[in-house]
């Protein structure tokens, strides 16, 4: 299809500004209820981007994917982290994580733009 190109892109892109939207919940609330499905929405994210590479990689680029996919894996590894977090009430180290979100997001970006 000729559009499948701005098809993936827009869906990647949607996957980043759920996020990134997400990410804002985890720094504004210290509720664990609204938390955890932050995560989750973030989890399923990272799950949907790992279906689609960014248009700098070509389908033929073993290494860029596979780079693609350990750059979101530690990314889900710090949401299952966050998530335990949570769970164990331990709400004053989700900033800390919200940090290494964002510098895997960044450093993400950097290389796959």
């Amino acid at each position: 299809f000729l559009c499948g190109g701005i098809t993936v892109a827009e869906e990647l892109d949607e996957s980043m500004q759920v996020l990134a939207r997400n990410m804002s919940v985890l720094q504004s609330s210290m509720d664990k209820k609204e938390l955890l499905e932050a995560l989750d929405r973030m989890d399923d994210a990272v799950d949907e981007s790992m279906k689609r590479l960014p248009e700098s990689i070509s389908p033929a680029d073993e290494e860029g994917k596979n780079d693609y996919i350990k750059e979101l894996q530690k990314l889900e590894k710090e949401i299952m982290l966050a998530k335990q977090k949570v769970l164990s009430g331990q709400l004053s180290d989700i900033p800390d994580s919200v940090n290494k979100m964002n510098k895997i997001r960044v450093e993400g970006h950097d290389k796959f733009r």
